[in-house]
């Protein structure tokens, strides 16, 4: 079968095409506003890297929330569930919503299957999902932690059973570490704990997005005149690496600055390596120890710096780096181990494909 995976981002959406379980072509193109942009953007790259068109479309959306536990396949009353997810993650949902009419208008007699990144945290126990407030907050109004990338730690949770033998990888920290960033613990093959919370805005630094803060911070600003609209979007664009370095949230140009002498940027970097090293910490105490770190996402699969930051505070736990072999292959996307040999805990490098996972949800919606 011929799976189109479309997963769709604020600005831009990522493109790529399976077949029998294998990647036969990928791409970004641009996220438009007008609709006939969007469609010819999506045709034109599916009618050129297939002879054939597809017999089925996945799409990745963000946010599931109580709503959605497992993919699903897409029918027009989900419309009205995607609305009521809305307020989650307004615009991640928006450009899913407008993502699906677009392929409904290209592949109109083409299945759809959704795709949702907070599916794997359905195994979260009560003791992690729960937040410490009123129960009414939970069961008036839903909040609760669900967790994200989802799609990331499931293609990851696969993998180590063919990297690793199972007591090898029975306490596993994953670093999913990009412009977004989480960890999550995953025991067993599931995921028990996680750094995102009710929204993406929650846990560890990002490149635009402040993660855990005083939660009287905002209520602070508000009293300084700063209107609910200006304190969410400094939050969320204009905080994390890009907030604290003044410069840029490209980790590739920070390390960069960095280099060059250039204080915010380290600084930026230093905080960023820290709070991610105390995730690890933080998501192995949820477990009970760790058998195994992963780092994955863009930065943590092609930055030997912030591996070696990360690494080098949690050497209590048992973790220490290979540093030839952390170094060596720095760009590549090969999965590798990068610990040194007999240590108590392995280091892994993860090239995580969301794609596999939004494909494979496809074909096991379908029954093929």
């Amino acid at each position: 079968m011929i799976v189109a995976v479309v997963n769709p981002g604020s600005s831009t959406i990522k493109l790529s095409l399976w077949k029998d379980n294998n990647r036969i072509g990928t791409s970004t193109v641009p996220f438009h506003d007008r609709p006939e942009l969007l469609d010819r953007a999506l045709s034109s790259f599916f009618s050129g890297n297939s002879d054939s068109p597809p017999e089925a479309v996945g799409v990745r959306v963000v946010h599931g929330g109580s709503l959605f536990r497992d993919p699903v396949l897409f029918h027009e009353k989900l419309f009205d569930d995607l609305e009521r997810l809305r307020p989650l993650s307004p615009l991640h949902t928006d450009g899913a919503i407008r993502t699906i009419n677009a392929l409904k208008r290209i592949f109109a007699n083409c299945p759809i299957v959704l795709s949702f990144d907070t599916s794997f945290h359905r195994t979260l126990p009560p003791v992690a999902f729960h937040y410490p407030v009123p129960n009414s907050w939970f069961h008036d109004h839903g909040v609760r932690r669900y967790g994200f990338h989802g799609l990331s730690y499931d293609y990851i949770a696969h993998r180590l059973k063919e990297l690793f033998k199972p007591e090898e990888a029975l306490r596993t920290v994953a670093l999913h570490l990009g412009n977004g960033a989480s960890a999550c613990a995953i025991h067993s093959g599931v995921s028990i704990d996680t750094t995102m919370g009710l929204t993406p805005m929650e846990g560890l630094m990002m490149g635009t997005r402040s993660g855990s803060i005083d939660p009287g911070i905002p209520f602070y600003l508000g009293t300084k005149g700063l209107s609910p609209e200006e304190i969410e979007k400094d939050l969320n664009h204009q905080s994390g690496l890009l907030g604290v370095s003044g410069l840029d949230s490209d980790l590739v140009v920070l390390e960069k600055a960095y280099r060059s002498g250039h204080k915010e940027s380290e600084m930026a970097l230093s905080m960023f390596a820290r709070r991610a090293a105390q995730a690890v910490s933080q998501m192995a105490t949820s477990m009970g120890g760790i058998s195994c770190l992963v780092f994955a996402g863009g930065i943590g699969e092609h930055s030997s710096l912030m591996r070696n930051w990360i690494a080098r505070d949690l050497g209590f736990l048992g973790i220490a780096l290979d540093s030839g072999k952390n170094q060596e292959n720095g760009q590549s996307s090969t999965d590798r181990i990068i610990s040194p040999i007999g240590s108590r805990v392995s280091v892994a490098v993860i090239s995580t494909k969301e794609d596999w996972t939004i494909s494979r949800d496809a074909h096991l919606v379908l029954g093929q």
